[in-house]
């Protein structure tokens, strides 16, 4: 046989022109629909409707540029809440040192592909790691801003907030110092 497909699809449209529907009443008082007619009673051919039918419109074809900028968009964030956590209320470190530290609040937990990168007047300060406590050192005295980044790589997943701070610390030449 060298069409096989042809044969079945002939055989489909006529078996869909042959469905016919019968209707009887029973010894019970019933309606009864059936698609073959009962030898014993005589039923009668019911003539349906014909079908409605829809044709949904073909969905519009983007612009290229529309496509683009559709699959460029980012996804959505990995982590629902991402914070510095671990900051005076009013945002100043007293440190000598200029070491300051923080943590971080991430959730869900971080995943084990990622490493949380600290950003110090937007700038990475150390390097990427797993802990949640970041330490910052060596700080001028002044103020700064502090941010926590995820990464993945050398990709960037999620930022945090920007959150304000100000260093103190001891000036050697303060006027308390100088009289001693």
């Amino acid at each position: 046989m060298r069409h096989p497909w042809l044969l079945l699809l002939a055989s489909l449209a006529c078996a869909s022109q042959a469905a016919e529907v019968y209707q009887y009443i029973d010894e019970h008082g019933n309606r009864v629909f059936t698609d073959k007619p009962p030898l014993h009673v005589d039923a009668e051919e019911v003539h349906l409707p014909e079908v409605n039918r829809t044709q949904m419109p073909a969905p519009a074809a983007r612009p290229a540029g529309q496509q683009e900028a559709a699959d460029d968009a980012p996804a959505a964030p990995p982590y629902r809440q991402l914070a510095l956590t671990g900051l005076p209320e009013d945002g100043t470190f007293r440190a000598n040192s200029g070491d300051i530290q923080v943590q971080v609040q991430v959730q869900p937990r971080l995943m084990l592909q990622h490493r949380l990168q600290l950003l110090v007047d937007g700038q990475p300060h150390g390097q990427p790691v797993r802990s949640i406590l970041l330490r910052a050192s060596n700080l001028d005295r002044g103020e700064h801003s502090l941010a926590v980044q995820v990464l993945s790589g050398e990709r960037v997943l999620q930022q945090s907030a920007t959150y304000p701070i100000t260093i103190q610390r001891t000036h050697v030449n303060a006027p308390a110092r100088r009289r001693q």
